[in-house]
């Protein structure tokens, strides 16, 4: 679990319902991360903020599109031949790329995508060595979302 200035995730073997319902006493985490959790309930409990956007959710705007770059979990996940990974960029977006990094951080592979709303790259791991990857998306030169994968043999 995370939390950072900008963005709140909470990932693990568990699910929450609302943000509200976050008892922090039951995770490990770092004295800033609890402070940022404690900040964002505080503001989701106020309507500052939706658990939507918190969760990585697009808002949809006045006409029902999303209002920022979103990138899925890829699928299958463990996975052993080749997954897929959706992602959407909104409008005005004038570059992104999925960067996939092994465990030591090292980049794997890099590639640009279109700059399209929807998008879907397939991943062949015949390159790959079995073991666990993060991938990102980068939009603008910017790391909006990182998730990570399993490569199984």
């Amino acid at each position: 679990c995370y939390a950072d200035a900008t963005v709140g995730r909470v990932m693990g073997p568990f699910t929450l319902n609302r943000l509200g319902n976050l008892n922090t006493d039951e995770i490990k985490l770092s004295k800033d991360a609890l402070k940022e959790l404690e900040v964002l309930k505080e503001n989701y409990r106020n309507g500052t903020i939706s658990s939507n956007s918190l969760f990585g959710e697009a808002e949809p705007n006045g006409i029902g599109k999303p209002t920022k770059a979103t990138l899925a979990q890829n699928e299958p996940n463990p996975f052993d031949n080749s997954t897929s990974i959706s992602y959407f960029l909104p409008d005005g977006s004038q570059s992104a790329m999925l960067r996939i990094t092994g465990i030591d951080g090292s980049v794997v592979e890099a590639m640009p995508l279109p700059v399209i709303s929807k998008g879907q790259v397939r991943i062949d791991a015949k390159q790959y060595w079995e073991g666990i990857y993060f991938y990102s998306l980068v939009v603008d030169g910017r790391v909006v979302e990182t998730k990570r994968m399993v490569l199984t043999r």
